[in-house]
């Protein structure tokens, strides 16, 4: 998961992106009218971002751009996100892949621990994928537990046909053409790699730069350490 050029072979990369998108959503939700949510995009800083991550640059290998992701025909037409599992001292977190963690009074979801996994601290508590917690570890057996499950919330209504999201994007590619189309202005900044708009992309950019990485592994350091390599 860590090397960018190699992130995307994780099967975890799907889930975790999309649990990041979950929080940027929320976020958008509650700082952003819908107005903003699809024009507020971050400056194109050439020292900073491959030129392909700017809000006009076409988003391969598809027929539309960058912003074109942040559009509110995704939530309105294909999907929603549903609310985080929470559960309470009487009610469980609902979920075959989850437990009620209450040992430290604060009552979270977490989830479970596989087979053999060490499960010390939660050997009253069905902790256990599949299993319950003896003697520090999980082992095959049922947990019985005094606890039900947490009331269902009525299902979200379904979202509209896809047809309103076909649409809405086929404007889209209507309307960018594609790469034919001259890309619309947009002012790009030109300020040094050093300044307040750019960042490392590895938390140990600053380590490395101080032990001279920098003109050692250009390659490396140019890419994903421009801020401490300047």
């Amino acid at each position: 998961m860590k090397p960018p050029v190699t992130a995307a072979n994780d099967p975890i990369f799907y889930f975790h992106h999309s649990f990041v998108d979950l929080i940027f959503e929320q976020w958008r939700q509650t700082h952003q009218n819908r107005w903003a949510r699809e024009r507020e995009f971050p400056p194109d800083i050439p020292q900073c971002s491959n030129s392909e991550h700017f809000a006009h640059a076409l988003m391969r290998p598809f027929n539309i751009l960058n912003i074109n992701g942040l559009s509110n025909a995704y939530t309105d037409h294909m999907y929603s996100y549903a609310q985080r599992p929470t559960c309470t001292m009487q009610y469980d977190c609902g979920s075959l892949y989850l437990f009620c963690s209450r040992h430290n009074g604060v009552p979270h979801c977490v989830s479970k621990i596989r087979s053999n996994g060490q499960c010390v601290g939660y050997e009253n508590e069905d902790a256990c994928y599949q299993g319950i917690c003896i003697d520090g570890f999980c082992r095959p057996g049922a947990f019985e537990t005094t606890t039900t499950a947490a009331p269902q919330n009525a299902t979200p209504s379904a979202q509209p046909a896809s047809s309103g999201f076909i649409s809405t994007l086929g404007g889209l590619i209507k309307r960018n053409g594609g790469q034919t189309v001259p890309i619309p202005t947009r002012n790009t900044w030109n300020s040094g790699a050093g300044n307040g708009n750019c960042f490392n992309d590895d938390p140990c950019c600053s380590l490395w730069a101080s032990a001279n990485e920098c003109p050692h592994n250009i390659a490396y350091m140019s890419r994903y350490c421009k801020r401490s390599c300047g």
